[in-house]
């Protein structure tokens, strides 16, 4: 029996023991490659799992979580693959497993992350730092089971982020891109519509992305929304977005419909022209729409996730309380609501001069409200500073 490796035939003994492997650990390596034993019960897996195997096996323990963030997860661990591949290369290294990645591999690899923007000439600490959490993530499953003893991701610091400007819109800044989102002459109704929706209900791109026209409870006034994780929950609707919705429903979609139940699995949003009329608006294509629109009203970085941001400045700015705000947005963690609401300086010197002064406009003022001797005396001494002194309070 001859098995090919690298290219090079050799015998089994051979190839045997060039790893250390008995026939036995081989019988143990194709019952994990079926799924029929768990590596954590195998000791040859401990010192053969490859990389390619960790992200597989890694990836089906996040099968639970969102479409976008196993994306995400995919994406970035498959960027790393690619990297270690090519420095396993040109190191020569025969063993590629995951016990033989160090944390300088993984420090060298978020060093040499490139902008995908044009004209940036540096990565955001950001993006090092998603890279970095789910590369933490891959290592950490090996260490629950049991490949490793310990990660040398864990050994990487975080990159400092500083803290960002939020970016939300101004009360005139959200006039203006509703008011411009409505003279495209095709798809006006529409884009108003969604933009419309983001700025009161606040929900995700991915939110947005799925909603049927079932998803509408009228009799609740409630968006039945699936959020991060598949969770569902129900999104407050404001009684005017609930009317434009559904005078958008039965003037572009549906002339004539008795429940919105009975239009369960119809999206909500479709694409108005093409050879994709009628079928779902797709993420890519409401991102670009709010995009065309910001540009067209000469505001920069406009995002699905910037219309979110205003959602929350605007609840704050009514006076709601921060935890009904977290339960909005569908935050699990009020921490991450906070990091939502960094309010920028302008906002805050506007409230305060707003309210200022916060107790009495004036000393004089404070001494009507002291009683007795010491109240005369001291609106004396007030009255004759205003005489000595004429505009000097």
């Amino acid at each position: 029996m001859v098995i090919k490796v690298r290219n090079e035939a050799e015998a089994v003994t051979t190839l045997l023991q060039r790893y250390g492997l008995s026939l036995h650990d081989i019988s143990e390596l194709a019952q994990i490659k079926k799924g029929l034993l768990s590596p954590k019960k195998s000791t040859v897996a401990k010192c053969t799992m490859t990389l390619t195997e960790g992200i597989a096996n890694f990836l089906i323990t996040k099968k639970s979580m969102s479409e976008l963030t196993v994306k995400g997860y995919k994406s970035d661990l498959k960027h790393f693959q690619k990297f270690m591949e090519e420095r396993w290369d040109e190191k020569k290294v025969q063993d590629r497993f995951v016990t033989n990645i160090t944390n300088a591999d993984i420090t060298i690899f978020l060093n040499s992350l490139k902008p995908r923007r044009k004209g940036s000439n540096k990565i955001k600490p950001s993006s090092q730092n998603r890279k970095l959490a789910a590369i933490r993530g891959l290592f950490q499953y090996l260490i629950d089971e049991e490949i490793i003893e310990k990660s040398p991701a864990h050994a990487v610091p975080w990159s400092q982020e500083g803290t960002l400007p939020i970016m939300f819109l101004t009360k005139e800044e959200q006039i203006k891109v509703l008011k411009t989102a409505k003279l495209n002459k095709q798809t006006g109704i529409r884009d108003l519509l969604i933009i419309f929706l983001l700025l009161n209900s606040g929900i995700r791109l991915s939110e947005l992305f799925q909603l049927d026209i079932s998803d509408i409870d009228i009799e609740r006034d409630q968006l039945h929304v699936i959020g991060k994780g598949t969770k569902y929950r129900p999104v407050l609707l404001h009684q005017d977005v609930k009317e434009d919705l559904i005078d958008y429903i039965k003037t572009r979609r549906f002339a004539c419909f008795q429940r919105m139940k009975d239009l369960k699995g119809v999206p909500l949003f479709v694409n108005e022209k093409g050879p994709n009329a009628n079928k779902r608006l797709s993420k890519a294509a409401i991102q670009q729409m709010i995009t065309r629109v910001f540009r067209a009203c000469n505001i920069n970085q406009g995002s699905v996730h910037r219309l979110r941001h205003s959602f929350a400045i605007n609840c704050l700015e009514l006076g709601i309380n921060i935890v009904h705000i977290m339960h909005l947005l569908g935050h699990e963690n009020i921490s991450t609501t906070v990091g939502y609401l960094r309010i920028s300086d302008e906002m805050v010197l506007r409230e305060v001069r707003s309210k200022f002064p916060f107790a009495f406009v004036s000393i004089e003022n404070f001494a009507e409200f002291v009683s007795g001797r010491e109240g005369k005396k001291m609106q004396n001494s007030m009255h004759l500073v205003k005489k000595e002194n004429p505009g000097s309070i």
